[in-house]
């Protein structure tokens, strides 16, 4: 059995174990108030950045005040953020897996394709000495046959 089937295999199970293992690490940050704190500031800068982004899309030019979130809400937006980065991390894993296995693949295919024209170089290279040789024979065969014919000739004239 060749490997793709296999890595593909244990692509989707990677795929299918990474949302229960994000939904496990979303639940230790929120239980742990050290994790809890470390992801609530990234989630107040990505909040204040969306509530930017947002406005700035409906056309708002001047600089929007965004209020802070609570601390619940930002630990859960954090540990959101953590999760999916989690689930992204794995799936991108999985993707370079996948491409680094295909050019291994790929450059063993072709390995074995410039292995084989090679050997063909080679085999032309042989024949061509074997016709070479075959032709100086020929040529010999030539020479014996008037020289055989003009002793004949000879013999005959005697």
């Amino acid at each position: 059995m060749s490997p793709l089937p296999l890595l593909k295999l244990g692509t989707l199970v990677v795929k299918q174990l990474s949302k229960p293992l994000a939904n496990a690490i979303k639940s230790t940050v929120k239980e742990n108030p050290r994790f809890a704190k470390t992801v609530a500031l990234p989630a107040q800068a990505f909040h204040i950045m969306e509530q930017r982004v947002r406005m700035a899309g409906f056309g708002w030019k001047n600089k929007v005040e965004v209020k802070p979130l609570n601390e619940d809400a930002a630990v859960n937006l954090g540990a959101e953020m953590v999760g999916e980065f989690v689930i992204f991390s794995l799936a991108a894993i999985c993707v370079i897996l996948q491409v680094v296995y295909s050019k291994r693949s790929e450059k063993r295919k072709e390995e074995v394709l410039n292995n084989k024209l090679v050997s063909l170089q080679e085999q032309i290279l042989q024949l061509n000495v074997e016709k070479s040789e075959f032709k100086q024979e020929i040529s010999n065969l030539k020479e014996s046959i008037l020289l055989l014919k003009s002793v004949k000739v000879e013999l005959n004239s005697n």
